[in-house]
C-alpha cells in the first residue's frame, strides 16, 4: 500500500501526484501496526510539464497500482494540523491533541458502556422492524446468517430474496435482536475504528447502511467529552426534518451544520487567495530586491573618465575659478540687509544660442532631464523629466544631478549657489547644461534635443 497526495494542475489540465508514504506489504496482522502510525507532511507539489506549484486537493491510498480509497484533504474526514495552508478544516496543535486524547478514549469507553448501547439499538430496530430490515444490505445478511448458524442463501441472491428469507425465520424480539446486532457487527466496527470519530463518512455510510440506523448510531454511539462537539457536528449531515419540539431541535442542528460548512468552504477560499498573493508578494519582492542589487552595483561602480591632458588642465582651472566664484557669491550675498526674494536673471550662455532647425525628440529616449529652478510633476514623454526648487544646493540635489543626463536650468527662479554648483557638476561629469529663462516644458525639451543634437 502506497499514499499519494494530487491535485489537478489548472495550467495543463494533467493531474498530478506525489508519494506521502510507502507502506510495504500490509496483511490483517499488521494493519494496525503499519497504517495510520505515521504522520504524513503536506507540501505543493510542482507541474513536471509548467513548473506551476500548488497544494494537493486529495489524498489517495493504492493497493498497488489500484486506488482503494481517497478523501478530500481539509475535509471533515482528513484535517489538517498546524501550518498556514489553503484548507477549509485545519486544527491547531492544541486542538489536535484534546482530540487524539478523545479517540485513545472511545475503546475503552465502549467497552464499559457497550451494552446498553446495543440494547437501545435492537430495541429501536424491533421498534420499526419491517422498516429497519430494508436497510441490510446483502453482505450483512451473509455475515448474519453465518454467525446465527444458518445456511445462507446463494451467492447470487438479492437483497429482497434475503429480506424475505429472514422475515420467514425471524419470528421472535429475541431472534431478531440477536440476528440485528449480527448484521451490524460490520457497521458498528466501522465507527470504532482507531477512534476516530472526527473523520466518520457519515454521509457515505448513510448511503450505503441506511440514513436511519446510521442517524441513531450517531446520536447514541458512546463518545468522551472531547468529542461531544464530533457528534453535534456529524449529526447535522444525516438528520431528517421531523415535526414536534424534537424536529425543531434536529432542524437547528442540521441548519448549524450547513453553516459551519459554508463558513469553512469560505475559509479555505480566503486561504487560497491569500496563499496567491502571499506568493506574488515574494516574488515581487524577490524582483525589487534583484534590482536595489543591480542599482547598488551600479552606484558603487567607479566611473572613469577618460581626457586628454589639456582637458584636465582646463577642467582644473574650471573647477579653481568656479570655487572663487561661489565664494565671492556667498560674501556678497551676506553684505544684503536682507535675503533676495527673487534670484537675480542670468544671462544666457553661449550654449544656450543653438540654430533653430527641425529636430527629433528621439534623441530623448531613455534619458533623465532635471530642471532645477521650480517644482513641478514628474513625466515620462519621449524621456523622464523631474524637478527640484534650486533653492539651495542640498542632498536631494546632488542625487539628481548624478542620476540625470541633462541639466536645465531656470535662471529666473534658482539661487546662485545651486547654480554655480550644477555648472560644476556638469563640467566634472561632462553633462551637457542648458540655461533658460521661460519654463515651458515642451519647448524646453526641443531646445534640450538640439543641444544634444548640436554635441
Amino acid at each position: 500500500m502506497r499514499t499519494y497526495a494530487e491535485r489537478r494542475c489548472p495550467v495543463c489540465k494533467k493531474n498530478v501526484s506525489a508519494l506521502l508514504h510507502d507502506y510495504g506489504e500490509i496483511t490483517p496482522e499488521n494493519f494496525n501496526e503499519k497504517f495510520g502510525m505515521n504522520d504524513l507532511i503536506i507540501q505543493p507539489i510542482k507541474c513536471p510539464k509548467c513548473g506551476q506549484e500548488g497544494f494537493p486537493e486529495y489524498m489517495t491510498l493504492y493497493d498497488g497500482d489500484k486506488p482503494i480509497d481517497r478523501a478530500k484533504i481539509g475535509s471533515r474526514e482528513l484535517p489538517i494540523v498546524g501550518g498556514n495552508v489553503p484548507y477549509g478544516v485545519v486544527h491547531t496543535h492544541e486542538e489536535q491533541a484534546e482530540l487524539e486524547r478523545g479517540m485513545a478514549k472511545v475503546m475503552p469507553l465502549f467497552e464499559k458502556q457497550g451494552e446498553n448501547f446495543w440494547d437501545g439499538y435492537c430495541k429501536f430496530a424491533l421498534e420499526n422492524w419491517k422498516e429497519h430490515l430494508i436497510e441490510l444490505t446483502p453482505n450483512e445478511f451473509a455475515d448474519a446468517y453465518q454467525m446465527i448458524g444458518w445456511q445462507p442463501l446463494s451467492d447470487t441472491a438479492s437483497v429482497a430474496s434475503w429480506r424475505r428469507d429472514a422475515s420467514k425465520r425471524l419470528t421472535s424480539d429475541q431472534n431478531r435482536a440477536a440476528f440485528w446486532r449480527a448484521a451490524n457487527l460490520h457497521l458498528i466496527g466501522e465507527f470504532l475504528w482507531d477512534g476516530d470519530a472526527p473523520s466518520w463518512p457519515v454521509k457515505k455510510w448513510a448511503q450505503e447502511f441506511g440514513r436511519s440506523r446510521v442517524t441513531y448510531i450517531v446520536l447514541h454511539f458512546p463518545l468522551p467529552e472531547e468529542l461531544e462537539s464530533v457528534r453535534s457536528e456529524k449529526l447535522s449531515l444525516v438528520i431528517r426534518k421531523k415535526s414536534g419540539d424534537t424536529g425543531v431541535l434536529f432542524e437547528r442542528i442540521g441548519y448549524l451544520g450547513k453553516e459551519l460548512d459554508k463558513q469553512r468552504r469560505r475559509s479555505e477560499e480566503m486561504s487560497t487567495a491569500l496563499l496567491e498573493l502571499r506568493l506574488e508578494k515574494a516574488a515581487v519582492e524577490e524582483d525589487l530586491g534583484r534590482a536595489r542589487r543591480e542599482i547598488q552595483a551600479i552606484k558603487n561602480q567607479k566611473i572613469v573618465y577618460e581626457r586628454d591632458t589639456d582637458d584636465i588642465r582646463k577642467v582644473q582651472e574650471f573647477k579653481g575659478l568656479i570655487r572663487e566664484l561661489r565664494t565671492e557669491v556667498k560674501r556678497l550675498e551676506s553684505l544684503l540687509p536682507e535675503p533676495e526674494k527673487e534670484p537675480e536673471e542670468i544671462e544666457e550662455t553661449a550654449e544656450e544660442i543653438i540654430k533653430e532647425e527641425p529636430v527629433s525628440l528621439d534623441v530623448l529616449k531613455g534619458k533623465t532631464v532635471a530642471m532645477f529652478g521650480i517644482l513641478g510633476e514628474r513625466r515620462d514623454v519621449s524621456c523622464r523629466v523631474v524637478w527640484h526648487d534650486g533653492d539651495q544646493v542640498d542632498q536631494a540635489l546632488e542625487r539628481l544631478a548624478l542620476d540625470a543626463d541633462v541639466y536645465v536650468v531656470l535662471t529666473r527662479f534658482i539661487s546662485h549657489e545651486a547654480m554655480w554648483r550644477l555648472k560644476e557638476l556638469a563640467i566634472d561629469m561632462d553633462k551637457p547644461i542648458l540655461f533658460s529663462r521661460g519654463t515651458n516644458t515642451d519647448i524646453i525639451l526641443t531646445r534640450v534635443a538640439r543641444l544634444i543634437h548640436a554635441k
